[in-house]
């Protein structure tokens, strides 16, 4: 068996070192984190009333309106109303008078917290001060501004969740498929599974029925929720910790999104069309599959399916469908949710983004547009590198 290279030894063995290191920090928050947070952080939450009555279905709606309230937000909001749900409008930031004032007759209640523990940390505390009314509750959507919705012709997503039959219904998964290392993409094989420890569904879209509100293990576990302000830890905590107690529990759970069949469904359509998706993959996160994905299409497989599909079920693996695959999803699934951090990463990620929301019709298409520009305009200065040059070389080397 070959030895390992001494510089891995090194970085391994200070890897230990860090983590050894950081061990009685990271015990003493574990612990603390939670009891400092509800014994005092919490006493600044403030709660203020709106102008929606009450209702036996409640949307909790995490927001972060670090630049004020957005008519999408109200747009999002008036959806909800629409279809019976009061909304419990959770603001990650201070909310200004103006800001409280243009939520009151689109929201039922409106808390204001620290932001203390991303997303989950909200969710957690809309959830307790729901906690005499579960019982009663028909149904509890979850949802947040981390994406614009319900798109053009994607309204019904609500009632397809409250009539599916399924205890907890998410508009998309993540670890779903198992995944294939960057240069081993055309080895996929696309098989739906929720053994993967890491599986769960998208949190930013979630509808909990009446069976899983009266269970009291559900408080159980927003009570005993750790707060981080860890981003991973969050994750794992919150995102693939509650949807692996659902699947504990034994609790009815799906996606209203169905990819079960994308891979026949990428092989009947045209080749042009997949080509198309194929160069409109969006792999924000995934800087290794961004690559792959340019090193391809720049190659003499660029244009044909049978590298392309393979590629693109890989990046959805990989990156997530709500990311990797907006215009498809959109458009000929009638997915109501677009993600907004894509227009964060690089440039040409930027562009595919920016192509596909100058496309949205309706009345809530010129506020998009308008919020899209302003999200790219306030995150110029922290956007990734654009790598397409760094593989133009790579495959001008190889080629010689």
């Amino acid at each position: 068996m070959a030895s390992l290279p001494f510089w891995k030894i090194q970085r391994e063995l200070s890897r230990f070192g860090r983590q050894l290191a950081a061990a009685p920090g990271n015990i003493w928050r574990y612990w603390t984190e939670r009891p400092f947070y509800d014994m005092v952080t919490a006493r600044q939450i403030r709660v203020s009333e709106g102008g929606i009555p009450s209702s036996d279905n409640v949307a909790l709606f995490l927001v972060f309106p670090a630049d004020g309230i957005l008519q999408s937000h109200l747009h999002s909001l008036r959806w909800l109303t629409d279809n019976g749900y009061a909304p419990l409008v959770i603001s990650n930031v201070p909310l200004t008078d103006t800001d409280r004032a243009a939520l009151h007759d689109h929201a039922w209640q409106i808390l204001e917290r620290p932001n203390v523990g991303y997303d989950f940390g909200g969710y957690r505390d809309g959830i307790l001060s729901l906690a005499d009314r579960l019982p009663s509750l028909k149904r509890l959507v979850i949802v947040n501004d981390s994406a614009w919705f319900p798109m053009p012709g994607t309204d019904g997503w609500l009632t397809e969740a409250e009539t599916s039959g399924y205890d907890v219904v998410s508009a998309s998964f993540h670890w779903g498929i198992a995944r294939v290392d960057t240069e081993d993409f055309r080895d996929i094989r696309w098989e739906f599974s929720t053994d993967d420890r890491n599986f769960h569904y998208g949190s930013f879209a979630l509808s909990v029925g009446a069976n899983v509100l009266r269970d009291p293990a559900f408080l159980g576990f927003w009570k005993h929720y750790r707060l981080t302000g860890d981003k991973s830890k969050t994750v794992r905590r919150g995102e693939t910790g509650f949807s692996q107690w659902i699947l504990r529990s034994g609790y009815s759970h799906t996606a209203t999104l169905d990819l079960t069949t994308l891979d026949t469904d990428l092989a009947a359509m045209p080749d042009d069309q997949v080509i198309d998706l194929a160069q409109k993959l969006i792999l924000h996160e995934d800087m290794l599959m961004r690559g792959k994905k340019l090193e391809v299409l720049a190659g003499p497989d660029g244009r044909d399916p049978k590298t392309l599909i393979p590629l693109i079920l890989t990046s959805i693996a990989r990156q997530g469908v709500s990311y990797a695959l907006p215009h498809h999803i959109i458009r000929a699934k009638g997915y109501p949710f677009l993600k907004k951090s894509p227009l964060w990463a690089c440039p040409d990620t930027q562009s595919i983004m920016l192509d596909f929301i100058d496309g949205i019709t309706g009345d809530q298409g010129p506020d998009i547009q308008s919020e899209a520009e302003a999200l790219v305009a306030k995150r110029r200065d922290r956007l990734q590198p654009d790598i397409t040059p760094l593989y133009e070389t790579r495959l001008a080397l190889r080629r010689r």
